[in-house]
């Protein structure tokens, strides 16, 4: 997956290179991966692991469209797996600060990721 952002903004720039920095810094099953980046005509070009499920947000609104809904035994898969990613992420002293179904993904074999790591932040020491 490829992920783009305008970096024509200093802010902007900033947050892009520290949401690299912190992807670069995390290799956890249950995160998505960092695979490489780079800049052209003031995009940034972020490549990561593809969930080819999608995201959280899109499973639980199909569900409810088919009048269906998740198993209880995935869903506390899930949050099992979202509580390793999230302890491997503190462990290495960074803050997600932006946990929602649309930044849960979902691979192909049932695995969480957890993703988008725009707002994150490492934590002072």
């Amino acid at each position: 997956c490829i992920k783009i952002l305008d970096m024509t903004d200093i802010k902007q720039r900033e947050k892009c290179l520290k949401e690299v920095k912190l992807l670069q810094s995390l290799d956890h099953p249950n995160i998505i991966r960092y695979l490489d980046s780079f800049i052209e005509n003031n995009d940034l070009y972020i490549a990561v692991e593809w969930a080819e499920k999608g995201d959280l947000k899109l499973i639980i609104k199909r569900a409810i469209q088919e009048d269906s809904h998740l198993e209880e035994f995935k869903v506390w898969e899930y949050i099992s797996q979202m509580a390793e990613a999230l302890a491997h992420m503190h462990e290495k002293r960074i803050m997600h600060r932006d946990l929602k179904p649309a930044n849960i993904f979902i691979d192909s074999d049932g695995v969480l990721k957890l993703g988008d790591l725009g707002l994150g932040r490492a934590m002072s020491s």
